[in-house]
């Protein structure tokens, strides 16, 4: 027996509906937010009984606030935004500093610099040769290249 299961079963269910756009919120809504906050502020004042919080105190509150207090709060937003920035320049500088490290090591070993060096040294007589491999004379001059390919790299980007 064969079954026929029709489209809309198929097809999935939405998951989430679209919020309403804060645009076409009623004035009562806001009437009754704005009342709303002014009952929370009004209860979580901790006053003595013989100092009341009313309506004009909240009002006062948010004058004094928009008068002073926005100021201190956009300084102290922007002081996070100027530390976040500065964290992420040091981060991208730091990831491209072993970026370039990277390509002056492979740099440094497909030009066969160090082969190159320790070929010369071995031309020199063998006192002074032994001199210089015991200094490490060759691998000093590695990290020399390697450093100067380094900022050459760096000083590309």
């Amino acid at each position: 027996m064969i079954t026929l299961i029709p489209d809309h079963a198929l097809s999935p269910a939405p998951i989430w509906k679209p919020r309403q756009p804060l645009a076409s919120i009623s004035g009562r809504a806001l009437l009754v937010i704005a009342l709303m906050l002014i009952s929370a502020f009004a209860l979580a004042d901790d006053t003595t009984e013989e100092e009341t919080t009313s309506v004009v105190d909240f009002f006062q509150y948010t004058v004094d606030w928009l008068g002073d207090g926005i100021y201190k709060t956009a300084d102290t937003v922007l002081e996070r935004i100027q530390v976040w920035i500065f964290l992420w320049y040091l981060e991208l500088k730091i990831s491209m500093i072993s970026m370039a490290a990277s390509i002056a090591d492979v740099l440094v070993a497909s030009l066969s610099i160090t082969e190159n060096i320790k070929s010369a040294i071995s031309g020199l007589d063998s006192r002074t040769a032994a001199m210089l491999y015991y200094l490490r004379i060759p691998d000093a001059l590695s990290m020399l290249f390697s450093a100067y390919i380094t900022r050459f790299i760096l000083d590309l980007f």
